[in-house]
């Protein structure tokens, strides 16, 4: 993403896009995964985070960032005026591969995916295998999420 700095400005000046997805729900995390959960977390989503706070505190918006203890979910909160503004944030979770419906692929009926999934307080949405995204698509779902919510 080359200019996400420049879509946050547009989007606190009201200029705004709109590029989103639809979700997908899954179910929670176990505990083989949780040391790959940990590494998306402290590898992508916290440096993204780290990323937004700075920009937006150029745009007069404070930010929190919190970890849970097991470090599978990372929450950015963004403030206006004291008062809460926007909630975004990204969980790992594991998600069932769907050839149980087919039984000559009996072999693979127990592997599971890394997903993220992304909350907010309107709900959440499915961003998809923590494996294929960086910290410029956890900035990029930000933005997105952001635009919708300013649009609102």
């Amino acid at each position: 993403m080359n200019n996400w700095k420049d879509r946050l400005r547009d989007i606190l000046e009201g200029k705004i896009e709109d590029e989103s997805e639809a979700p997908v729900p899954g179910e929670r995390i176990g505990e083989k995964a949780e040391v790959h959960v940990t590494s998306f977390i402290e590898n992508s989503v916290l440096p993204a985070f780290r990323e937004l706070s700075a920009e937006l505190e150029k745009h007069k918006r404070c930010s929190v960032i919190d970890v849970d203890e097991q470090k599978t979910e990372a929450s950015l909160k963004v403030y206006f005026q004291d008062a809460e503004e926007f909630y975004y944030a990204v969980r790992g979770r594991t998600y069932q591969k769907g050839d149980f419906a087919f039984p000559q692929h009996a072999e693979t009926q127990n592997e599971s995916s890394l997903e993220a999934e992304v909350i907010l307080r309107s709900g959440s949405h499915h961003m998809g295998d923590i494996n294929s995204f960086s910290m410029d698509d956890i900035i990029k779902d930000f933005l997105d999420e952001y635009s919708k919510w300013a649009k609102f």
